[in-house]
């Protein structure tokens, strides 16, 4: 899946991110019948599998968009894998979709490295044909 998102505050000193999915790829699902899910202390490698989702249209994997470590999971996906597509990038927040929670590793010029704005992702959306 290339739908990832990041979700890092701006203006923060913190290095805590939010994964979750774009509304495009929620869309794209359809009905989200299950989510593997990362544990916490998973070290993630930036284009690596953070876990899978399996719709009634397809099973993709989660591509983590930065390396670090995972501090903290949504569980309520794991009864619920329907509230994926409840919030997403446009609407991060605690009660919604969001995956897992990762301390961003790296130095700080690395931060964000190769990653897509709003603007550019809709843009690539456009390219893709969407």
């Amino acid at each position: 899946m290339d739908h990832e998102y990041i979700h890092l505050p701006s203006g923060s000193t913190t290095r805590l991110g939010t994964i979750g999915i774009t509304k495009h790829a929620a869309s794209s699902l359809g009905d989200i019948v299950f989510i593997e899910l990362p544990s916490p202390s998973t070290v993630l490698t930036a284009g690596d599998p953070v876990g899978t989702v399996e719709s009634v249209k397809s099973a993709s994997e989660i591509i983590s968009p930065v390396s670090g470590v995972v501090v903290e999971v949504n569980q309520a996906l794991a009864d619920k894998p329907g509230l994926l597509t409840v919030e997403t990038a446009e609407e991060v927040g605690e009660g919604g979709g969001w995956i897992c929670r990762v301390e961003v590793t790296g130095e700080d010029g690395e931060v964000g490295e190769g990653l897509m704005g709003a603007e550019e992702y809709e843009a690539y959306k456009r390219g893709e044909g969407h």
